[in-house]
């Protein structure tokens, strides 16, 4: 059986560390022109992430809030320094991307996702955590990610 995970993307956080709008626009390009790209995303629940689960990728920080993408965790988690550069070592999965638009065009908003499910905390403070798996369930389906 398969886990869910919930990918965070704040666009404003990501920019400060020194991610640009750029490398967000090389990487969708690279989705389209190949159909597929593998992203590194830090995995706060790595204990139990494992290849062939499902991740989703929600847009914070910014409207409109969102899933804009979806991708299989390849591999084990692996420690990596923080994407944001405080000196941490942190946990990270490779993600093959499936499902890849551009983040101000999500395709499941934020109240579609409150919806879904009212009850899951749809504003994390972080990255890489469980979703239930009704709810996994349901985005996977909607995404076509069975």
């Amino acid at each position: 059986m398969n886990n869910y995970f919930i990918q965070t993307f704040n666009p404003i956080k990501w920019f400060e560390a020194g991610y640009l709008p750029e490398d967000f626009d090389n990487e969708l390009e690279e989705f389209k022109h190949n159909g597929t790209i593998t992203l590194s995303w830090s995995m706060q629940s790595h204990r139990i992430a494992k290849d062939g689960d499902i991740s989703f990728f929600l847009v914070q920080g910014v409207n409109p809030r969102g899933i804009y993408g979806a991708g299989i965790i390849k591999g084990d988690p692996y420690e990596d320094p923080n994407w944001n550069g405080n000196g941490r070592i942190i946990h990270y999965v490779d993600v093959c991307v499936k499902k890849f638009i551009h983040y101000t065009k999500p395709f499941i908003t934020l109240n579609e996702l409150q919806r879904i499910d009212p009850n899951y905390n749809w504003s994390p403070r972080s990255g890489g955590i469980t979703l239930p798996l009704p709810t996994g369930k349901i985005l996977a389906e909607r995404l076509h990610m069975k």
